[in-house]
């Protein structure tokens, strides 16, 4: 038996149903994105294990009994942290093309994931359960569906995007802290001694000769890859679509290069 004078009672449904708790004065009822705003602030000052019910509850200046029952558990935090994330994408031409709209999606999803690095370990991992992930996904979906894709086919296509995506900024993450990183220097001098034309030739060419390619560039160029593919596949599979495979990555980077912001302003989820 519970020796609390008032236990807490098991919050009650889904966390997309429950009240979110007081604020710290309980003069009104914190919002799911003032809850997610501290947990951004905890993974982007420290790191995402960091993020824990405890820890947003005292950044929030409320008791952590009181944020538990609203969030059951950390995997609760983390969903909720997703789907706030996902409302801040801005919003693509849902009346273009679907190699256009996964394009211009693909770049929205970028510069989401740039401004919250901690995303990218999450995105795709942890299936969208909230409204604004709900939206997202039924949306991109659309888009492929409309063009006869079946459901199946067009959530793959979805999710594979969001793989490539969050693994392309990954790499930038990384490349700029070890530029200026301790040991950086002995790293190119073994890669020094160790790259001849003897032993690893293509390597040494590679080395020797960078690519000029701006990271921006670098992206769009396996993005057209990744879309002229999908074109050229679902083509085959599916007969006459408008973005086939010879069309998909010239459509692509001509039209899906145009602002996001011809869309009706700059719309999020």
């Amino acid at each position: 038996m519970s020796t609390h004078p008032f236990p807490e009672p098991t919050p009650p449904g889904s966390l997309w149903d429950r009240q979110p708790p007081r604020s710290r004065d309980r003069s009104s009822v914190l919002t799911r994105e003032e809850i997610a705003a501290a947990a951004f602030a905890v993974a982007e000052v420290e790191s995402l294990p960091a993020v824990s019910v405890k820890r947003v509850a005292g950044r929030l200046g409320i008791p952590g009994v009181r944020l538990q029952h609203y969030l059951t558990d950390r995997a609760e935090l983390l969903d909720l942290m997703v789907d706030v994330a996902l409302g801040e994408v801005e919003r693509w031409n849902e009346n273009a093309d679907w190699p256009v709209q996964l394009w211009q999606l693909a770049h929205a999803v970028r510069e989401t994931v740039r401004r919250r690095p901690w995303l990218s370990g999450l995105l795709g991992l942890r299936a969208p359960s909230g409204p604004n992930g709900l939206r997202f996904s039924e949306r991109t979906i659309a888009a492929m569906n409309s063009a006869g894709v079946d459901v199946h086919t067009a959530a793959r296509c979805l999710e594979t995007v969001l793989v490539y995506v969050c693994g392309s900024v990954r790499p930038e993450a990384v490349s700029a802290t070890a530029r200026g990183g301790a040991g950086a220097a002995d790293v190119a001098s073994y890669l020094a001694a160790q790259l001849t034309e003897d032993s690893f030739p293509l390597l040494t060419r590679l080395v020797a000769n960078p690519s000029a390619l701006t990271p921006d560039e670098v992206f769009d160029t396996g993005l057209g890859y990744l879309l002229g593919g999908m074109a050229a596949g679902l083509a085959a599979d599916v007969g006459d679509l408008d973005a086939a495979a010879g069309a998909g990555v010239a459509a692509t980077r001509t039209r899906g290069n145009r602002s996001l912001s011809d869309n009706d302003g700059e719309q999020r989820v």
